[in-house]
């Protein structure tokens, strides 16, 4: 599991949980497809929204992009240009 940001905790406690179901999901559904895990964080993206500016900000600037690369990687998909994928 990688490295959870401590502005997390400025989250309330319903959009936290959907968080932790999010990623057990993503580190456990081997039949999760990709199309299914972009559609949970942008769930997670509108429920934030309603919740408040501020956890909109955490969400956009430290979660969703820890959340993406982590379903990509699942997939196997790569963004790093730089990253020899031979």
């Amino acid at each position: 599991m990688e490295h959870r940001c401590c502005c997390e905790d400025e989250l309330d406690g319903r959009t936290r949980l959907m968080l932790s179901v999010v990623e057990d999901m993503l580190n456990g559904d081997s039949e999760l497809r990709l199309c299914e895990g972009l559609r949970l964080l942008q769930s997670i993206e509108t429920a934030c929204a309603r919740a408040g500016s501020e956890g909109l900000d955490v969400f956009v600037q430290h979660i969703r992009p820890r959340l993406h690369a982590q379903l990509l990687r699942g997939f196997g998909i790569c963004l790093d240009p730089f990253r020899n994928v031979n």
